[in-house]
């Protein structure tokens, strides 16, 4: 019985495959055309595959309470580059960092020579770092700042982590010895207020955590008052909503090294770009 079906099988197998045989040899030429029309066809929906860059989307829970929140502020607060600067849970976006280090272990940033090589370091990333577009509207070039065109903003300054350092009042107050912190605080906040304007940071950040302090017992609590500190941490964040945003980011990475190419006092030592960052380590 079994072996009756298996001749059966064979040979319906055979007599198709005969056929499509002879189909071949009598039409080749549209049975090659049909394959590599296929072909084609299937290697164009290839290149159309794109990768999610956001975290987030692929994170995102279905029914999700916090999600619906956040849509609800996104609508209720809608972003508008000169005035908020978008915070992410998981990416951090865009931005240049830069670690500035003294290289002489006797030496500190409580020194003014020494924070005027750190605030032509700033200076030249927030007011000298140019990069060129074109704008095919206008037909012409823009030359773009960072403070002016590419920084996103938080309460309406360029959001920079650790800008609190090139601050006159905060940079007096570090010679004279007067910045403190609550040492029981794990986050160890500072904050410097004045008539213009409110800044505040994480020591932790802009310090590191090897740096000489004076610590005492005020009102019930520890406060520390910095002595020393030979690590200087700022970083940069970069307007990066958009694709073209994005593209701009890019453009600040390729062109970065080369704004000290021709600098003798300041020594850049190590670079790191990543697709949505650059880190870069200098020695004073």
């Amino acid at each position: 019985m079994f072996r009756a079906v298996f001749v059966k099988l064979r040979n319906i197998y055979n007599s198709l495959s005969k056929y499509y045989a002879s189909f071949i040899v009598e039409h080749t030429f549209a049975t090659v055309s049909c394959y590599l029309l296929f072909t084609i066809c299937i290697s164009f929906g290839l290149f159309q595959a794109q990768l999610e860059h956001d975290s987030e989307k692929l994170t995102h829970v279905k029914n999700s309470e916090a999600i619906d929140n956040a849509n609800t502020l996104s609508n209720l607060f809608p972003y508008r580059r000169s005035n908020y600067f978008t915070h992410k849970s998981i990416d951090l976006g865009y931005y240049v960092e830069i670690i500035v280090k003294i290289k002489n272990k006797n030496e500190s940033f409580m020194n003014r020579d020494v924070l005027d090589q750190f605030n032509q370091i700033y200076d030249n990333i927030t007011q000298y770092l140019v990069i060129e577009t074109y704008d095919q509207t206008s037909n012409a070039s823009n030359n773009l700042t960072y403070m002016h065109d590419l920084c996103p903003k938080r309460l309406k300054i360029c959001a920079i982590e650790g800008s609190i350092l090139r601050m006159k009042e905060f940079q007096d107050k570090l010679l004279d010895k007067k910045i403190n912190y609550d040492k029981n605080d794990p986050t160890q906040l500072y904050a410097e207020i004045t008539s213009n304007i409110t800044d505040g940071t994480s020591m932790n950040f802009v310090f590191g955590k090897n740096r000489d302090e004076d610590c005492e017992n005020e009102f019930g609590k520890v406060k520390c008052y910095i002595q020393s500190v030979s690590i200087f941490r700022a970083r940069f964040e970069l307007l990066s909503e958009t694709d073209v945003e994005k593209k701009k980011c890019h453009q600040i990475y390729e062109c970065f090294p080369r704004l000290y190419e021709s600098s003798e006092q300041i020594r850049w030592h190590f670079f790191f770009q990543h697709r949505s960052h650059l880190i870069v380590q200098s020695a004073l």
